[in-house]
This record gives C-alpha cells, structure tokens and sequence, in this order.
C-alpha cells in the first residue's frame, strides 16, 4: 500500500479554502439552532421561485451536537436527499420527530422517497425526548423513517447513523428500489409497544416488493419487537444479500429474525461473523397470530400439526419452480454465534407450565436457527453472555406478549399479564453510552472468519482497522465508498489519485482550483464496482492548492492536493 502524506496549511488559508470546497461541492453547512428549528423546511424550502431545487445535488451538512426536528414529511421527487454531519469530531447531530402542523400526531415518514437517499453519521428518533407525551406514547411514532412508495432506480445508503422509533420500519420499501447498504448504523428502539401490533418493530422491510441488493455490515441492532430484515409476498427474487459482522440483542422477533422472501438460482447469501444475544426472544408458539410470514417457508411444526407453522429465526420463501436452493453453495453461512439469557430461557420455562391449552398454544425455546440446511458451523449456540453497556432484557414484554389468556378466551393475543415495556433508554444513551463490546477472554473475540471477533466491529475500534485493511487488500469488492489521498503530495506534475466504489455508479472525478473553477475532469462515466486508480497531470496548470472530488451516484467526497513546480 502506498505511504500517504499529510500537508499543513496557515488558519487563514484553510478558512478560505473551506468556503471554496463547500461552494464546489454542493454543501449547504446547517449551523447548530439556537431555538426550535424544522430541517424538512429548509429541504424542502430550498427551491427557486419557479418551484424547481437550488441544487439538484446538495448536500447537507449539519453542525456536530446540534438538535433539529421534524413535522412534516421530506418528499424528494425527482431529486435525491442527502443529509450529512459535518466531516468533524463531537457528538452526532439529532433529528426528533415533532407534532404535525394543525395535528396531534408526528409525521407518518421522516421522508418519502422518489430518489436515492444517503444520510451519514446523524442521528432521526421519530419520538423526541423532551415531550413525556411522546415517550408516555400520547403521541404515535412515524410508521416509517424512510419510504419508497413509487419504484425507481434508486439507492439508499445509510452510513453510521443511528435510527430509532419508527412503529412499523425504520427504512420500508412499497415498491422496487436497486439496493439498500447500510453500514455503521445502530437500530434502537423498534416498534412502539401496545401503540401497534407486536408483528411490527423492523429494521428494514421490502414487503410485497423487489431489490436487487440488500447489504448490512457492521449494525448493531438493539431492542426490535421483530424482524432485522423482512422481504415477503416478493414481486422478484433478492439478488444478492449480505448480512457480517453485525450484533443483534435484545430482539423480539415476533415473526422471527430475518424473513429473506424469494430467493432465486443466481441469488448469492453471506451470513457470516455476526453474533447475538437474545435474538428471538418471544421463542416460538403455534399460536393462529404468529402463523402468516412463517408460512412462506412451507415447513410445518410437525405431522400432529401440520397447520402450523415452523418458527424458525431465518427463511425464505419456498420456491417450487427452481430446482432446489435448499443447498449449501448458494449460501455463504459460517462463523455465527447465538446465545439466550437465563431471564428468556427461565421464563420459557414457565410459560410452558401456564398454558391452558398447549395443542393451541405452545411457547418453545427456538430449536432452529436457520430453514435452508447449512454447515455445522453456521450458527453455534453458546453459553449466555454479557455485553458491556446494554438495555435489560426484554423478559417483562416477552411476559405480556406470550402470557396465555384466562382459560376459554381463545388463543394467546397479548395482554394475559400486566404490560411491561422494553427498557428503551433516550436518545443520548444510544449515541454515547451504549456499548456492546465483550471480554476479549470469551471464544467469539477471534471467531471470525479472520480471526477477529463476532459481531459489529465498531465496538472494537483496532480491530475494524485491521478488517477493513484486509478487505482493501484481500477483496475485489470495497465494502465502502472512500477518497484516497493523492501520492505523491505535494506532486510535480503527475499524481496518483485511488478509489473505491462498492456498487456499480456513473463516476466523475473532477479538478478543481481554489476559486471552484473546474480544470479538469479525470472521470466520467459508468463504473462497476471495484477499487481504481488514475494517474493526473497536471503539467498545463500552475503551482498552487487544487481540489479533487468523487461523485458516485449519491456519494460525494473532497480531498486537497498540492502542485509544487
């Protein structure tokens, strides 16, 4: 790998260079508010007099630590919406859902979407911290953060966010959408208790839809009431589905953990390096209520009851056309690891002893992990563990959801004991306390396909480092956009100037000076995904300070270089 030098300039110079570097690079910089301040209407108020957008590729950038809400949908037609934190250390900027102009409710969406979206290292709750209505559940929470309800040929890239309180799905696709990368992010929070049913509560939902990608990496997903991801009632087969080193606690899953919809021949699934705890905690009951998403899988609990459903935490849709999927080459699942506190699994334990009528309703630990038939090693269960900074377990909501009704009333509905709510924490805790790393004693610390530990890496900051220099350097596919640093710099005349893109993208690599007049153009057109390298020559332009930006598709990024003659 190639040295990479760091230049130095006086205050003054860097002041004046910041302002040429936003100006050339569509970012309109959001100041810190000082009273009360709505970011949907400076998005969406961001338009000329004739009604169309300022600047079909802006960006906005929001100042670290500060507060905006939200009371009334963002809905980008035609255009895409990206919302950043500014490139500087401090706490992640918040974005709280407030009550709706001339309503009682927050808004149904954070956006709704007719473009691609991309939002980095900010922080959307749907329900804000300084109203108790809200966390009392006077008021309800959006049903989404992000929807797609029209298709296109969008993308959505979410990058160390953290998203919290949408009653239905934090990101939710209606209609097609060409792939979904969320790296980085913490989902907290999912699903409002008894405002709406216990089936809700997702990180990422594609029902009744297709996406041809769906990538997770590095998440850690913390107090959901279901589903990581749900893809049912699929209109196309997902593609390619990729879900590492990621960490689930505290998960309801009331219709289990991941429903991965059709799956076609061509599909490729990796699940690999990710670690839970409590992964579904409601465990599995033949209850009429949790049967529907469970019977795409066409698997039954067994020949006395062949009706109900096999509950299982990962499936897909069976599909009778295509010769069998249910192999282990279309599938890379190894090096995962689960375990179950001693609170769910004793409460399981007396549950059991409760019920009226078990051949209506059985509450049962989880005996499969994964419908398709997969290695020995892709899910091993293990002794039960602490991470270092995490919510309390879900047992009294697991006690409401599961607890059978008096004898004649029916099947179990939720309610046959008192309501007790996950412990949901504020929005400050998610951001600067919660903390799932472990002891580097326990066996998950190097479990990994690289010997690394299980789970979200963020939690172990060296060792992130160290994975993603290995995948740089082992795999042909980044798993990130990113900029290089030119090199040499300074330079005379030629330089190097290195990408990467992980999705195909139209490409523009563009020169700039320090007034934001374009000199040159490296780059323009259509790339697959892949790391790069261009050389420059500069030997037609003059000594001084330039500027270098990547644009693919909804990402943009900036770096200085210097021309010494």
């Amino acid at each position: 790998m190639k040295k990479i030098f760091r230049f130095l300039f006086s205050a003054v110079f860097v002041m004046f260079l910041s302002v040429n570097i936003l100006a050339q690079s569509h970012e309109m910089y959001l100041s810190a508010p000082t009273e009360v301040t709505y970011i949907n209407k400076i998005i969406m108020g961001d338009t000329l007099s004739d009604g169309n957008r300022v600047d079909l590729e802006r960006v906005y950038v929001l100042q670290r630590g500060g507060i905006w809400f939200f009371n009334d949908v963002i809905k980008n037609i035609g255009w895409d919406v990206r919302i950043k934190a500014e490139d500087a250390d401090g706490p992640k900027p918040i974005i709280y859902g407030a009550v709706a102009e001339n309503s009682t409710v927050v808004p149904i969406d954070f956006i709704d979407s007719q473009g691609s979206v991309f939002l980095k290292n900010i922080v959307v709750n749907g329900i804000s911290d300084f109203d108790p209505d809200y966390t009392n559940w006077q008021h309800n929470a959006p049903r989404e953060l992000v929807v797609w309800n029209v298709s296109g040929d969008y993308t959505l890239v979410v990058d160390g966010c953290i998203l919290m309180h949408a009653y239905q799905a934090d990101l939710r696709t209606f209609s097609g959408i060409r792939s979904i990368k969320v790296t980085n992010t913490i989902f907290a929070n999912s699903g409002t208790g008894t405002f709406d049913n216990m089936g809700d509560g997702r990180a990422v939902d594609l029902r009744k839809t297709s996406c041809d990608s769906l990538i997770m990496i590095n998440n850690t997903f913390v107090n959901g009431q279901d589903r990581v991801v749900r893809h049912i009632s699929s209109t196309a087969s997902l593609n390619y589905f990729r879900f590492e080193h990621n960490t689930v606690v505290n998960n309801g899953g009331r219709y289990g953990v991941m429903a991965l919809g059709l799956l076609g021949q061509d599909t490729k699934v990796q699940i690999k390096n990710n670690l839970f705890l409590d992964p579904m905690a409601f465990g599995a009951d033949t209850a009429s209520s949790r049967q529907y998403d469970f019977l795409e899988s066409k698997e039954s609990y067994s020949a006395e009851i062949p009706a109900k459903a096999n509950h299982v935490m990962i499936y897909h849709q069976k599909d009778t056309s295509a010769t069998s999927i249910d192999n282990t080459l279309q599938f890379e699942i190894s090096n995962n690891q689960y375990a179950y506190t001693s609170d769910i699994t004793n409460l399981w334990a007396d549950l059991i002893t409760r019920v009226p009528n078990p051949t209506l309703h059985m509450p049962a630990p989880m005996s499969n992990f994964i419908q398709t038939k997969v290695s020995a090693d892709a899910f091993t269960k293990i002794d039960p563990f602490s991470f270092a900074n995490v919510p309390n377990t879900m047992v009294g909501l697991v006690n409401w959801n599961l607890s059978p009704l008096p004898e004649g009333a029916g099947e179990n509905s939720s309610g046959g004991s008192a309501f007790v709510d996950m412990d949901r924490r504020k929005t400050t805790y998610f951001r600067d306390t919660l903390d799932c790393s472990y002891s580097t004693s326990l066996a998950q610390y190097t479990a990994s396909t690289e010997g690394l530990p299980l789970g979200d890496l963020n939690w172990f900051p060296d060792k992130k480092s160290q994975w993603l220099t290995d995948v740089q350097e082992n795999e042909s596919i980044p798993v990130e956009y990113s900029l290089q640093q030119n090199y040499p710099n300074p330079f005379n005349p030629t330089t190097t100037i290195n990408f990467s893109i992980p999705n195909a993208a139209n490409v523009n690599v563009t020169i700039f000076n320090i007034l934001g007049q374009q000199v040159a153009t490296i780059v323009n057109n259509k790339l697959t995904a892949g790391n790069y390298s261009f050389d420059f020559n500069a030997s037609d332009l003059a000594s001084g300070l330039y500027i270098y930006q990547l644009k693919a598709d909804n990402f943009v990024a900036s770096k200085k270089m210097m021309l010494l003659k």
